[in-house]
């Protein structure tokens, strides 16, 4: 979560957002990814742009291996 990042979390919380509930967490990120996406981001050139790709990719590490599967995919014309 982006709870070690205190400028996004200031952003967040200007837009209502409410980051108390850790079980919320995978229904918030996609949250944050359709607000990335509508929200243009100021990069570091000054350039505003979505920061958001075409898809959500959830990746898992234990013992046992990595495990990625894809949350959420937005169509061509919605992506960045």
């Amino acid at each position: 979560m982006p709870s070690d990042n205190p400028a996004l979390i200031a952003r967040l919380e200007a837009h209502g957002w409410d980051l108390s509930d850790e079980r919320r967490d995978q229904q918030r990120l996609i949250e944050l990814l359709h607000h990335q996406l509508t929200v243009a981001d100021v990069l570091p050139d000054s350039a505003q742009s979505s920061t958001v790709g075409a898809f959500a990719q959830q990746t898992v590490i234990t013992a046992q291996g990595i495990f990625t599967r894809v949350v959420k995919r937005w169509p061509a014309t919605q992506a960045a």
